[in-house]
């Protein structure tokens, strides 16, 4: 990504224009159980036996082929994440993601 010159209330324009970029889909009552259930500490022992590490980075740790996961839970609402994991082709047809 470039480094553009930009003011803050350019970036703050671009950031409130970009958020709004997304379809408001209404979240299933299952998928509310889902998002409940989950335990951070469960999903990152499954990160680690899933060898997810051999395409993320995370930190200092993994390998850089696909998106660096270190800052993740700044930018991604969990509803997302949860429906990414569910069904990458979803939103990206061609990726390279597995559909876990």
């Amino acid at each position: 990504m470039p480094q553009f010159k930009i003011t803050t209330d350019d970036a703050q324009a671009m950031a409130r224009y970009l958020a709004s970029l997304h379809a408001p889909e209404p979240i299933t009552e299952e998928e509310r159980r889902w998002l409940w259930l989950g335990s951070s500490d469960e999903g990152k022992k499954l990160f680690s036996q899933l060898a997810c590490i051999a395409c993320h980075q995370v930190g200092t740790d993994g390998n850089g082929f696909a998106p660096d996961l270190s800052n993740a839970g700044n930018k991604l609402r969990l509803e997302w994440i949860l429906r990414w994991l569910k069904n990458p082709r979803e939103y990206l047809p061609h990726g390279k993601m597995p559909n876990m």
